[in-house]
């Protein structure tokens, strides 16, 4: 499914259109929607379980967890930077501790990002495929610098991933971090069934 497909997904999901209004109508929506239409397909792991599919769903539903959870203009880009390429370290679809290392070593390449924007996005992909027991270590071993905005953008990747757990039936909502995301449960459902069945 292209991007510009998939911007109107909304219209196969009529049950959510007060959540399709005040997205659409979000200030930052714009960010969501470019980020969409500049997806660097170049760079991302190609599987049935980990396709653009999964990077689809997780923008849109990190874009969401941005806007409930009340992000910044400038933390919402880097949450969905960090959405877009949070897999591009994949080798293949098993369980891998590793891939969100390697995929936070890509992501300067990728993405251009400096200073503590970049150690963010290195922390957050890290912790992404690893136990939340581990993110202050990470941050430390990341230098982030501004721990707090630290969190939040990791919170946001790593709920937003849980999310879409959804296509592998295997979503537990006791691991899910923030308030905004236990909202969107239902919604990653129908997210994941509409796009199955509308997808090229």
């Amino acid at each position: 499914m292209t991007e510009d497909r998939f911007l109107n997904i909304w219209q196969d999901m009529p049950n959510y259109n007060a959540l399709r209004d005040r997205f659409f109508a979000w200030e930052y929506y714009p960010i969501y929607e470019a980020a969409m239409k500049n997806l660097n397909h170049d760079v991302l792991y190609k599987s049935y379980m980990h396709c653009v599919g999964h990077i689809h769903r997780l923008m849109l539903l990190g874009a969401l967890l941005c806007m409930l959870e009340s992000l910044n203009e400038e933390d919402t880009r880097l949450a969905m930077e960090a959405c877009s390429y949070h897999d591009t370290g994949r080798i293949d679809d098993s369980l891998d501790d590793g891939h969100g290392a390697r995929s936070a070593a890509n992501v300067q390449r990728i993405t251009g990002r400096d200073g503590d924007d970049l150690a963010i996005l290195r922390a957050a992909m890290t912790v992404h495929s690893i136990s939340d027991a581990r993110r202050a270590q990470v941050m430390e071993a990341c230098a982030v610098e501004d721990i707090v905005r630290g969190n939040r953008i990791t919170s946001i990747l790593k709920d937003a991933d849980g999310l879409d757990r959804v296509r592998i039936w295997d979503l537990d909502t006791k691991y899910l971090r923030t308030d905004s995301a236990q909202q969107l449960v239902e919604f990653s459902y129908a997210l994941c069934y509409t796009y199955h069945k509308i997808k090229e």
